[in-house]
């Protein structure tokens, strides 16, 4: 999937999905972990990370037994390749 993404800024952030299921009688539990960004800014990272702990919430019993977001950030520095 090809997307575009132009981020002009000293760092950037992004939304750290964890979503823990719970174990049964076919499988052990399981942690899969993904990443959302990345953003120029704090508060639309955030914003993911909160919108996965509330979907976790209206969907309890139907998906992962439990969700943890957080937010990372990095320094941004791009470099010209030949």
């Amino acid at each position: 999937m090809a997307r575009t993404i132009a981020v002009d800024a000293d760092r950037v952030y992004r939304a750290v999905i964890v979503k823990t299921y719970a174990a049964n009688a076919e499988r052990p539990e399981r942690t899969d972990q993904h990443a959302e960004g990345p953003y120029d800014t704090v508060g639309v990272a955030r914003r993911r990370a909160t919108l996965w702990k509330n979907l976790a919430q209206e969907q309890r019993g139907w998906g992962p037994s439990r969700v943890d977001a957080y937010v990372e950030s990095a320094a941004l520095n791009w470099e010209r390749m030949e």
